[in-house]
């Protein structure tokens, strides 16, 4: 769909800065300071619609839904993002829906430019790799009565358990919901369940580029590997003896 950028909403603060009635030589000074702030705020709110413009635009789809609906489009919608767009663009942009089910533009383009495709994030094999090696070392360990058994069955337990919960945390993102606590997260996966931790950050795309909340999440990797290796060593025999 290609539409000219409107600039009926700019026309209209332009006008309402036409002279507010003459004030004659014997006006009262209350006339002309009403004349004044009624100035002032049509600037200032002007300048505020000029703000939203190169914010986001708004744009008049037609032939789009009966006509003359608005489409909206945020900048992130924009392949070059270090043009601003101007009055009377001509801009190319598809109809999707954001998170609330509204209609909006992406991929939009201005016109004569081509359109950069967003490359999908990559993901992370592995973390995937580490959390099946993990498991599947664990089982082979417990076959070979090394560890019990029942260790082995409270990892896969905490695994399943916390990918649900990622997986609840991202619908929950998307509906825009209220959102489980990363600490909740963080908590799972140090009880064992981070190998579905590692699953689900990479398959959902959920918490899988947020620095702060990667971090905490190996440094539960390396606590919970640290337990679990104290607790196979000789010395930790009857500790070991509560899982059988």
């Amino acid at each position: 769909m290609v539409v000219p950028l409107s600039s009926s909403a700019t026309q209209d603060w332009f006008s309402s800065l036409a002279p507010y009635g003459q004030a004659d030589k014997g006006s009262s000074p209350a006339l002309w300071i009403s004349t004044i702030e009624q100035l002032f705020s049509s600037i200032h709110a002007l300048y505020l619609t000029l703000s939203r413009l190169a914010e986001t635009c708004i744009l008049r789809g037609s032939g789009y839904n009966g006509g003359g609906e608005h489409v909206f489009i945020h900048k992130t919608a924009f392949s070059n993002r270090k043009r601003t767009p101007q009055t009377n663009n001509v801009i190319t942009f598809s109809i999707t829906k954001d998170n609330q089910g509204r209609f909006c533009a992406d991929d939009a383009t201005f016109s004569g430019e081509k359109l950069i495709k967003k490359q999908g994030k990559r993901i992370n094999k592995f973390s995937i790799y580490l959390s099946v090696i993990f498991l599947g070392l664990m089982i082979a360990v417990s076959l070979m009565n090394y560890i019990p058994i029942n260790l082995v069955f409270i990892y896969l337990g905490a695994s399943i358990v916390t990918f649900i919960a990622y997986a609840f945390d991202k619908s929950k993102a998307q509906r825009g919901a209220w959102r489980t606590p990363e600490s909740t997260l963080h908590f799972f996966a140090l009880m064992g369940g981070w190998p579905g931790a590692a699953i689900a950050q990479q398959t959902l795309r959920h918490k899988s580029q947020k620095k702060d909340f990667r971090l905490v999440f190996w440094l539960t990797v390396i606590v919970n590997c640290g337990v679990l290796a104290w607790l196979i060593s000789a010395n930790s025999g009857h500790w070991m003896s509560m899982f059988k």
